[in-house]
């Protein structure tokens, strides 16, 4: 099959180009197990909408923008380490006296919390890149993208900065009872949930095969 290089349209959505037809690519997980393990979209089916020439340019002319502005992978990780050391140094505890059953409960909440806010930062990012397009985006086709080389380092560090630091965040939840905990892990999970897209990324030296196209949802 054929085999591509991203450009970037934005935090959700990657252009690429085959013969001479402008493709837009929406990485955002198609099923809810991308987003617990991030190679599993590699086997799933994402959503490509072509558009034209014209569309292109005005997206890279927005960020042409912006481009020197970088946004570090690991904010999160260091913020959730600071707010740690930060606490210890001035002693700031947030213990709680509830039940085991209450703090699960919270902490499934939290769960639930950051995946709606990442899904609403998903949907703004498809109404900012509508606005440059001028037009809708519908009638999606349905591509199967892989990459020519896995990136295993990268992989390794996504593991451990974006499943890690959650999982220990609220294990400690549940043992410690500090609230401060739980705030962590809401901010890594969400965190977490964003950076799955780097699943397909617009970086240099990531190039990617076509491995089946569908025209239709009968492969959902």
């Amino acid at each position: 099959m054929e085999t591509i290089q991203f450009l970037y349209g934005n935090f959700r959505y990657l252009i690429f180009k085959v013969n001479q037809q402008y493709y837009l690519f929406d990485r955002r997980p198609s099923h809810f197990i991308g987003y617990l393990f991030l190679p599993l979209n590699w086997l799933f089916y994402q959503k490509v909408y072509p558009i034209t020439e014209e569309n292109y340019l005005r997206i890279k002319q927005r960020n042409d923008k912006f481009k020197h502005i970088v946004i570090p992978a690991s904010l999160g990780a260091g913020l959730s380490v600071f707010i740690g050391a930060w606490s210890r140094a001035v002693n700031l505890s947030f213990k709680t006296n509830f039940s085991e059953t209450t703090n699960i409960i919270l902490l499934s909440l939290a769960l639930l919390l950051s995946y709606i806010l990442a899904q609403l930062v998903y949907r703004s990012r498809e109404k900012s890149i509508l606005s440059f397009i001028h037009s809708t985006i519908s009638h999606p086709i349905y591509y199967k993208i892989r990459p020519i080389k896995v990136d295993y380092k990268r992989l390794i560090g996504y593991f451990i900065l974006m499943l890690g630091i959650p999982f220990f965040s609220a294990w400690f939840y549940l043992y410690f009872k500090d609230l401060l905990f739980l705030l962590a892990t809401f901010i890594m999970v969400f965190l977490a949930l964003l950076c799955v897209n780097i699943a397909f990324s617009a970086e240099k030296g990531y190039v990617y095969k076509i491995v089946d196209i569908k025209i239709n949802k009968d492969h959902q």
